[in-house]
C-alpha cells in the first residue's frame, strides 16, 4: 500500500492508494484531504486558518481533486469571503458541529426605497461563502449576521458557477435585508437537503436566483426547509427573478411572513421558457401569496399544499398569459384560491384536488376542473369552486 502524506499547520493531507500500479486511476478518484482544525476558544483565528487552507490550494483539477475537511467548531471569517475553488470540495463535521460565520457583506445600510441594494454589486455583497464550479459544499452550517453599519448579510453567493450545495444549515439575521442563498446565472445548480432561515427586519429571501452573464440561473431544489420571516411585508421564501427558473421543487417546505410570498417569479426578460414544477411540497404564508407569478409561465403543483394564504396562486403578468396545473393537491386562499387577470392566465387545470377558501378568479381563462372539492368537502365533478 502506498501512502502520500503532506503536513502544514493544523492541516494533514492523506491519500491511500491500493496499488502503486494504479496510481494514475486512483489519483483521479481519491482526493487529497486537507483537514482544518478549530483554534480553541478563538473563532477568528479558526476562520483565518480556514481561509488560508482553502486559498493555499493550487493545482486542483479533475485528476487532482481536493477535499477540505473541517473539524467541529466555529470559524469566523468576518468581512472576508471564503472563496471556493474548482475541484475542491468543502465538508464539515455535521451542521450541528461545524459553523462558518461572517458578515457576508461589506456594504452599509440600504437607502430608503432601495429594494435590492445587492443587485449588480457582488463585490460589495460577496457572501460568507462564494461558490465555484466542480465543487461541493456540505455537512456544515453557514451563518451570515448583520452589525450596525453593515446590515445586508448574505450566507452563500454564486455568480455564473454551478456548485453543489448539500446537507447545510443556512442562517441570515441581524440586518435590514437578508439572503440565505443568492445566485446569479449558473445552469443546473443542485441544492439538496438544506435548512434555510432568513430573518432581518426589512426584506428576507431564503433563496434568490437571478440572471447572470451566462444567462438565467437554473436551480434544482429538493429536500429543503426554507423560512423567510420577520420582515415588513417583504418576505419571500424563494425568489426567481430575471428569467431564473428551477426545473423542479421536490419535498420542499417554504414559509413566508405576513403579506409575503412563498414563491415569487418576477421580471420577465424573455427567458421563462421552462415550467416550475412543485412536487410533494408545502408552501405557507401568513396572509400573503402562496405562489406569485408576475411573468407568463407554466406552473405545475403535484401532491402539494399551498396554505394560509390570502391568495393561493396569483398570476399578475401584463406581458402574456400563463397556465397552471394542479393535481392531487390542496390550494387554499382566503380571498382566492387561484387568481389572474384577463391577460395573466389563459388556462387553469385542476384535478383530484381541494380548493379551499375564496373562489377561483380568472377572468377570460379557460377553467378545467375535475374531481375537485372545497373546504367543506363539497364535491364538484366538472366545475371549479
Amino acid at each position: 500500500m502506498k501512502m502520500r502524506v503532506v503536513r502544514v499547520p493544523c492541516v494533514v493531507v492523506v491519500c491511500l492508494l491500493a496499488s502503486a500500479a494504479l496510481v494514475s486511476a486512483a489519483e483521479a478518484a481519491c482526493p487529497t484531504v486537507v483537514e482544518v482544525c478549530a483554534v480553541p476558544n478563538n473563532p477568528t483565528a479558526s476562520g483565518d486558518a480556514l481561509l488560508a487552507a482553502v486559498s493555499g490550494i493550487t493545482g486542483a483539477s479533475w485528476g487532482n481533486r481536493y477535499l477540505v475537511k473541517i473539524g467541529p467548531g466555529v470559524f469566523n471569517v468576518g468581512t472576508t469571503t471564503l472563496q471556493m475553488v474548482e475541484w475542491v470540495d468543502i465538508e464539515g463535521s455535521g451542521r450541528e458541529q461545524t459553523v462558518i460565520q461572517g458578515l457576508g457583506s461589506i456594504h452599509g445600510r440600504p437607502s430608503m426605497g432601495d429594494s435590492d441594494p445587492a443587485e449588480g454589486r457582488a463585490s460589495e455583497f460577496p457572501g460568507v461563502i462564494r461558490g465555484a464550479n466542480h465543487a461541493e459544499l456540505r455537512d456544515l452550517q453557514i451563518t451570515a449576521y448583520g452589525v450596525k453599519g453593515i446590515e445586508n448579510p448574505i450566507a452563500i453567493l454564486t455568480e455564473d458557477t454551478t456548485p453543489r450545495l448539500s446537507n447545510l444549515r443556512i442562517v441570515a439575521f441581524g440586518g435590514a435585508q437578508c439572503w440565505g442563498i443568492r445566485t446569479y446565472g449558473g445552469v443546473g445548480i443542485d441544492i439538496d437537503n438544506i435548512d434555510v432561515s432568513a430573518s432581518c427586519t426589512g426584506y428576507n429571501s431564503g433563496v434568490t436566483a437571478k440572471i447572470g452573464t451566462s444567462g438565467p440561473a437554473r436551480i434544482n431544489l429538493q429536500h429543503a426547509t426554507i423560512q423567510s420571516l420577520g420582515g415588513n411585508g417583504q418576505d419571500v421564501g424563494v425568489f426567481l427573478d430575471n428569467g431564473a427558473m428551477p426545473l423542479r421543487f421536490e419535498d420542499v417546505k417554504i414559509s413566508a411572513g405576513t403579506e409575503g410570498a412563498g414563491v415569487m417569479l418576477d421580471n420577465f426578460h424573455g427567458y421563462f421558457d421552462d415550467q416550475l414544477e412543485i412536487v410533494d411540497s408545502t408552501i405557507t404564508t401568513a396572509g400573503g401569496k402562496g405562489i406569485w407569478a408576475v411573468v407568463p409561465v407554466t406552473i405545475k403543483v403535484v401532491r402539494s399544499k399551498v396554505d394560509l394564504s390570502r391568495v393561493g396562486i396569483l398570476y399578475d403578468s401584463a406581458v402574456a398569459p400563463g397556465v397552471v396545473f394542479i393535481d392531487q393537491s390542496t390550494v387554499a386562499g382566503s380571498d382566492n384560491t387561484i387568481s389572474g387577470s384577463y391577460y395573466a392566465l389563459s388556462h387553469v387545470y385542476v384535478g383530484a384536488s381541494q380548493l379551499a377558501g375564496g373562489p377561483v378568479s380568472a377572468t377570460g381563462a379557460v377553467l378545467h376542473c375535475g374531481g375537485v372539492y372545497d373546504e367543506n368537502y363539497v364535491f364538484s365533478t366538472r366545475t371549479c369552486p
